[in-house]
């Protein structure tokens, strides 16, 4: 059982570190033209209303991606 949960600890660190290596890459852009991304501070899986995503995922999800922008998250920030 301790075995399992170290395991499962190291893929979390690989999946931040994979994340945090493409970051400045990923943004979503609103119809205005205005780019945003995630804080540096973001949590990957995020939940956002009733699921959780990777940030990769969140991220190509219009209607949620806007409801973050103009509820105006933490783990939102312009580009």
């Amino acid at each position: 059982m301790v075995d399992d949960i170290d395991k499962q600890e190291e893929l979390t660190l690989e999946e931040v570190t994979i994340e945090g290596e493409t970051e400045k890459s990923i943004y979503f852009e609103t119809e205005d033209g205005v780019k945003w991304g995630f804080s540096k501070n973001t949590p990957n899986p995020l939940k956002v209303s009733n699921g959780v995503y990777k940030l990769s995922e969140l991220i190509e999800k219009t209607k949620l991606m806007e409801e973050l922008i103009y509820g105006r998250s933490f783990f939102i920030e312009k580009l």
